[in-house]
Order: structure tokens, then C-alpha cells, then sequence
């Protein structure tokens, strides 16, 4: 009975929220609102700007003010929708650390095995260690596991980890912020407390700042890497008019899993 109740106030606040906020310059395709605008997101820290850091930083047209969604959610969302069959074929998913905006559209596909996981949090199916992954291999035809990976001090072990889990011919999106003014990502090799953490990385329990060369990290524990960028032409993911409010530069980490 308690969820119903939360349940219903949610969907009540939403319907509230998309009123509020209608309008016609753009529309969040998580929960498919029309709205005169984005809110402002994040968090103004000087590494950010420094090391062009994206999906990181104040930006003043970044979350959905009816679902939630942020700009790299709705990226997520079309790239499944547009660049995947993931709505129209059976798949078992993986979903690690799953965004609220993504669990509600994901979780309620039937033809969709949806599991989802975390070290923490309550409201998931399996509670687990991204290190060490509960299952067995070959269980999933795809993983999803965003802004995760950066908070872990091994995070090529969890990469393995994903793929282990992996079926052949599987994948998994894998998002993380990248530092576009690295070649190489930066980290610290001694332990960090949560303050020198916060002053190098911008974040108090992020240990990595990953350069371009994230693609290769993903690589070296065996996946063959796609990196998908939309064109601002391209009306599926918003055209030149950016009507999902996408952010500019930000690209889908795709590693497949060797058949």
C-alpha cells in the first residue's frame, strides 16, 4: 500500500511538473514532455573547467524538471532507441547503479529481462559489488553501468567483471566523465582522503579523471569498442535546433564482447 501511495504522488508531482513547465522549445524523450525549458545542473568546481570535463560543471539546460533526466540519460535513451533493438527483441539487461528516469522506461518493457544492481542502494534487485558480480558468466545479452566506474579504485578488475558476465556477441555502454584536455587519464596511485579527492577530481569519492584514452581502458579487458557521437544534423537525436538537450561533445561508450 505504501508504494501505490508514493507511487501515485510521484506520477501526481510529474503531471504537476509537466504543466508547469510546457512549452514548445524542447521535449525530453524519457517521459516524452514538452517543455519551455531544461534546469540548470551541477556543480561549479575549477577542475571541471580546466580540464573540459564533460557531462561535469553548471549547466544552465541540463535536467529534465518532469523526470528527472539528465542530458547524458536522454543520449542513453536515444541511442538504445534509434542505434540498438533493445525495444524490439528479447534481451536480458544488466543495469548497474540504473538512473531512476531510464529504470521506469526499461523496467516496464515485457520483453525485457531487467536486472538491476548496486553496492548501496536498496531499491534494486541484487545487491552487489561491481568487483565481484554475483552471477554467472555468459548471463546477459547487454550492461548498462554509468558513473560508476570512476569511484572505484580498480576499475579495470570491474570492467572484467562486466565482461565475464557478458554473453558473446553481448555489450555494455559503459559512461563515465571524460577530461577532454587529457590525453591520459589522471589518477593518483596513493590513496586520496575525501577532500584531495574533491580538490583534484571535483568530486569527494571519484579516484580517476579519465582522459581520451578511456576507449583503451575498456579494450584491455577484451571488448572491441564503438564510440558513438549523434551529428547535430540529426533530427533522431535532437538536429541542429538540440531539441533533447543533449550535450555537445558527449559520446556512447559501446564495448561488444567477442562472439
Amino acid at each position: 500500500m505504501r508504494k501505490v501511495v508514493k507511487d501515485s504522488l510521484h506520477s501526481l508531482a510529474a503531471a504537476i511538473r509537466k504543466i508547469h513547465y510546457y512549452g514548445h522549445s524542447y521535449q525530453c524523450p524519457c517521459c516524452h514532455s514538452h517543455l519551455k525549458m531544461f534546469l540548470p545542473y551541477g556543480d561549479d568546481h575549477p577542475v571541471f573547467t580546466k580540464m573540459k570535463v564533460l557531462s561535469a560543471g553548471p549547466r544552465p539546460n541540463a535536467r529534465c524538471p518532469v523526470c528527472g533526466s539528465l542530458e547524458r540519460d536522454r543520449l542513453l535513451y536515444l541511442y538504445l532507441l534509434h542505434k540498438t533493438s533493445t525495444f524490439r527483441t528479447p534481451l536480458k539487461l544488466l543495469h548497474v547503479a540504473p538512473e531512476r528516469s531510464l529504470e521506469r522506461i526499461l523496467g516496464s518493457q515485457d520483453h525485457i529481462e531487467y536486472v538491476t544492481s548496486d553496492l548501496f542502494r536498496d531499491d534494486v534487485m541484487v545487491r552487489a559489488d561491481l568487483n565481484s558480480l554475483p552471477f554467472p558468466g555468459n548471463s546477459f545479452d547487454a550492461v548498462i553501468c554509468n558513473h560508476v566506474i570512476e569511484y572505484l579504485a580498480d576499475d579495470r578488475r570491474a570492467m572484467a567483471e562486466i565482461h565475464r558476465v557478458l554473453r558473446p556477441g553481448g555489450w555494455a555502454i559503459l559512461l563515465e566523465q571524460i577530461a577532454l584536455a587529457l590525453d591520459t587519464t589522471y589518477e593518483e596511485s596513493r590513496p586520496l582522503s575525501r577532500e584531495e579527492q574533491y580538490a583534484l577530481y571535483g568530486e569527494p569519492g571519484h579516484v580517476r579523471l579519465y582522459g581520451k584514452d578511456y576507449h583503451k581502458r575498456i579494450e584491455e579487458v577484451g571488448f572491441h569498442v564503438e564510440v558513438f557521437q549523434p551529428s547535430t544534423e540529426d533530427a533522431s537525436f535532437g538536429g541542429p535546433g538540440n531539441t533533447f538537450g543533449l550535450l555537445e561533445g558527449e559520446s556512447v561508450y559501446v564495448g561488444v564482447k567477442h562472439g
